[in-house]
């Protein structure tokens, strides 16, 4: 799956950008109107911080809006318009390169930043991984519905510490979380 979004993706390098804005879904929904198919939310990282994506003259303006109204933003070095209407260009291919998975039912508890939700079926069909390109990530409720569920450890792998500040500011609340 990776490897096929990867390579699908490629050819979008340049297409668009993103930025990350601290406000809520609301107060972006409001802000990004005018910029209805230029701009979208790309992901829900806190109650309070999004990431946003989609064309790069349109989404420097709503970074200059942002700091006008004293809200802090900046355009983040990603040449790409990640999880906004831009990735339908792969819709297709993507759908028919991953027809051949036959998802299983995990063994775990799996947590989706595409739903938010929890889930013990098999869902991660080519139609799920196309929602997951092309929707908005989801990554506060999915973390608060595991939250929910009971998981106080939290392990983020990757080449740089993006999300440990996320999962803090999410649960800021909770003495026992572990990161």
């Amino acid at each position: 799956v990776i490897h096929i979004r990867s390579m699908l993706q490629a050819p979008l390098h340049g297409t668009g950008a993103m930025a990350a804005a601290n406000m809520p879904v609301e107060t972006a929904e409001d802000m990004l109107a005018p910029f209805a198919g230029k701009v979208e939310i790309a992901a829900v990282n806190t109650d309070t911080s999004l990431s946003l994506a989609g064309d790069a003259d349109a989404l420097r303006a709503v970074v200059a809006l942002c700091k006008k109204k004293r809200i802090a933003a900046k355009m983040l070095d990603i040449p790409y318009p990640f999880h906004t209407h831009f990735m339908d260009a792969i819709q297709e291919d993507m759908g028919g390169a991953l027809s051949a998975i036959t998802p299983r039912k995990p063994q775990l508890l799996f947590f989706s930043t595409v739903s938010g939700k929890a889930t013990r079926g098999a869902v991660h069909d080519a139609a799920y991984w196309r929602r997951n390109v092309r929707q908005s990530v989801l990554f506060a409720p999915a973390l608060k519905t595991a939250y929910g569920e009971g998981f106080r450890f939290f392990l983020e792998i990757g080449p740089s510490p993006v999300l440990r500040s996320y999962m803090r500011d999410t649960l800021k609340s909770s003495r026992e979380t572990v990161f």
